[in-house]
């Protein structure tokens, strides 16, 4: 989506351009000083250079690896990524929030989106690119080829719902119990066969819920090898009551995770802990079955029994999740190439 904004924009060619690293950290150096060191908007030579540092932060793996990168590259800049956290932080330290308290809040952090959806008193970057949100000021800016470019593009609900970041989601069936049947489109899929969901649940003003999708992320380990890693993500989704609704806003989590595949390996337990924004999510590595015969190839995720607890900070009790991820296959003629995707079992 980014690489097309860019051609729409005709800041860089429709080919995709590698860069090694050396080569975006040296043409970074040069410029940075450049860059308004009143941290309002930073400048980039062209669409290229800023889209291999969009690409650059896509690479980490958690919010504090990207932030620390731009810290070092990018000095004294506030991006809206920072000012997003800091309304998090805000707001997990007001208790009863009143009208008068949220009108305030609200004000200061105007460059958010406050769409006040029914229940939803949340507030959210407005961009669906949240890699390049950690280059950009308040108001979704930065300069490409001196002119200003605007990368806000999220000015409604549904956007948020097909972006998977509301309080509320897209319904859509789930066909629990059966084999369902998926396709191998491509290395990166962020969600493969039916999901899990818990549904919000609440503890008197906290509200919470669990998240569980397969998906695809493309690994290269060399240059002859081009497959996929296979993953579970969790997500652990939290709430605050407010006069208006259901608020975000940044706590602690602990969570144990085991999945039990039938004829393969117990996945776990697996503990990890999470403090930030109010939803707390984990990629684990969830081996998939290849098997053969004559004529196929078979791709499987057998129907497994999963258990997740989670300690959080804002409840005094456990949270226990127990659910089944419904079992998948993908089926490919033998005369096409094996597809490698790791870990299988």
């Amino acid at each position: 989506m980014f690489a097309m904004l860019i051609m729409v924009l005709s800041l860089s060619s429709c080919s995709d351009i590698d860069i090694p690293e050396r080569r975006l950290e040296s043409a970074l150096s040069q410029t940075k000083m450049t860059r308004a060191s009143e941290s309002c908007i930073l400048s980039f030579e062209n669409g290229e250079e800023f889209e291999n540092a969009v690409e650059k932060i896509a690479t980490l793996t958690s919010d504090e690896e990207k932030m620390e990168w731009v810290n070092k590259n990018f000095q004294n800049f506030k991006s809206i990524q920072n000012i997003y956290w800091d309304a998090m932080e805000e707001m997990a330290g007001i208790e009863n929030v009143n009208i008068e308290e949220y009108n305030i809040f609200e004000q200061k952090y105007k460059c958010l989106y406050f769409p006040k959806y029914d229940e939803d008193a949340g507030f959210y970057i407005p961009m669906s690119n949240l890699n390049a949100a950690f280059l950009v000021n308040e108001d979704c800016e930065v300069l490409i080829s001196d002119e200003i470019v605007n990368l806000k593009d999220i000015f409604n609900y549904d956007s948020l719902i097909e972006l998977g970041r509301a309080y509320y989601e897209k319904e859509t069936a789930q066909p629990f119990g059966t084999m369902t049947p998926f396709y191998l489109n491509s290395t990166s899929m962020n969600s493969v066969g039916p999901e899990y969901d818990s549904g919000w649940k609440e503890y008197g003003d906290r509200k919470v819920k669990l998240k569980a999708r397969r998906k695809f992320e493309t690994y290269s380990p060399s240059p002859v090898i081009n497959g996929s890693t296979s993953l579970l993500h969790l997500e652990f989704c939290f709430r605050k009551h407010t006069w208006l609704g259901w608020v975000n806003y940044s706590c602690q989590s602990t969570i144990t995770f085991q999945a039990n595949i039938p004829g393969g390996p117990i996945v776990g337990p697996i503990t990890f802990s999470k403090d930030g924004t109010s939803s707390h999510d984990k990629d684990l590595a969830y081996p998939i079955h290849i098997s053969s015969d004559t004529s196929h190839w078979y791709y499987t995720f057998v129907e497994a029994p999963c258990i997740a607890s989670i300690k959080f900070n804002d409840i005094s009790e456990i949270l226990k999740y127990n659910w089944n991820m419904p079992g998948i296959q993908c089926t490919t003629p033998i005369s096409a190439s094996h597809v490698f995707i790791t870990p299988t079992y």
